[in-house]
């Protein structure tokens, strides 16, 4: 019968085991240390820059890495945002990737059959990545952690690696919330933002509506676009007498009535047969606005927002960009809109009060002449002996 070896390890043997249980006690226990710290960082804040510099600057410091990156997921398009960014020079925080690989899995530039496109790896290998790591909600990759070499002399063991991996499955639930938090921030301010805009619609609107001359509504509302756009150039065109008049003009140097001859008074309301909440003449393309796109344009208006009344369109505001030279969004053309469609009640009421003006300052006349003709009228009948005469004037109008 064979017995199973029951030598004992000599006594230095179990000191060189006691001694290395101990040391990777010791290692796991600053590792787990580390972790905990991180988790705590992590966890005191939703400012994703704080969040970012940790995730990069604790393992970096830790395992002495030469460079740290984070690529992060704008939504579900098919790219990525450098969001931060150490030890890698010409790199600058914002710059945006296109990108197509989403991998769940860590892995090293060093191995084969990566699961990354050529560009994608080509990128990496520029940075001098070494180990990249995703960061994931779910099935979502959110973005990618990546580090490059450590000190030199030094690999990355699988202790490491284990270290990374709990690093970035932290910072996936903490980058998670703050992009939440992020969200969450947007979205109140552009409530802010619209409660705002509905306030100053109201303000307005009801300002426009206690004036009734059209000058003065579009005046209104002319200086109403530009302070709450911040815009420099402003004008409004009325269609009056079958052409269009500019009532008002902010901004501008030229002599925009006399550059819109009769070939611009017709094509321009046929740009807006479709009725179109805005046109924005450098990214259309429309045959009827060849004839004054130009005729705008070298006076720096931009942006084209009709005037629709009952009878249809009634006007044209004409704005630049904003004073600094940036564009308008969507969100400020929208705001143009609605209260140019305000100021087009003010118009037409306006437009009816000048009309009932007329009507009365007509009636008055035709009364005066009413009176005038009755007074050229003899009052008395001569009287002649032997004759009886009657006399009746009834006018079948007015007069």
């Amino acid at each position: 019968m064979d017995y199973p070896d029951l030598t004992f390890p000599s006594a230095d043997r179990l000191q060189e085991i006691e001694s290395a249980d101990f040391h990777q006690l010791k290692l796991r226990y600053l590792e787990l240390t580390s972790l905990f710290e991180m988790n705590r960082l992590l966890n005191s804040t939703l400012e994703l820059r704080t969040i970012l510099n940790n995730v990069l600057l604790i393992p970096m410091g830790r395992l002495m890495i030469s460079r740290g990156i984070v690529l992060l997921r704008e939504g579900d398009e098919e790219t990525v945002t450098v969001r931060n960014a150490k030890g890698i020079p010409g790199l600058k925080a914002g710059t945006k990737l296109g990108w197509k690989s989403w991998p769940l899995r860590y892995f090293r530039l060093s191995e084969e059959n990566l699961p990354l496109n050529e560009e994608e790896i080509r990128f990496f290998q520029k940075i001098g990545a070494e180990i990249v790591l995703p960061l994931t909600n779910g099935p979502r990759v959110l973005g990618f952690l990546a580090f490059g070499a450590r000190s030199p002399q030094r690999t990355f063991g699988e202790e490491d690696i284990r270290f990374l991996a709990s690093v970035a499955d932290l910072a996936s639930i903490a980058v998670y919330k703050s992009l939440l938090f992020e969200e969450l921030q947007a979205s109140n301010k552009q409530l802010d933002r619209k409660v705002q805009q509905l306030n100053t619609i109201f303000e307005i609107s009801r300002e426009l509506n206690t004036h009734l001359d059209e000058d003065q509504v579009a005046q209104i509302l002319a200086f109403s676009l530009m302070g709450e756009l911040v815009v420099n150039r402003c004008i409004v065109l009325l269609k009056k007498d079958g052409g269009w008049e500019p009532v008002i003009s902010k901004g501008l140097v030229g002599d925009v009535a006399h550059k819109l001859d009769d070939v611009c008074r017709q094509a321009l309301p046929a740009a807006f047969l479709q009725k179109p909440s805005w046109i924005d003449l450098r990214h259309v393309d429309l045959p009827e606005l060849s004839p004054f796109k130009s005729c705008f344009i070298e006076e720096g208006i931009y942006y084209l927002i009709p005037l629709y009344g009952k009878e249809g369109l009634v006007g044209i505001v004409g704005i630049s960009n904003r004073v600094d030279g940036g564009e308008l969004d969507r969100e400020a053309l929208e705001f143009a809109h609605l209260l140019a469609n305000e100021a087009v009640i003010g118009i037409e009421n306006a437009f009816l009060v000048q009309q009932m003006l007329e009507k009365q300052r007509m009636e008055d006349e035709l009364r005066i002449a009413r009176d005038i003709q009755a007074q050229l009228l003899p009052q008395n009948l001569p009287e002649v002996p032997g004759l009886e005469m009657v006399g009746a004037n009834i006018p079948s109008k007015e007069v």
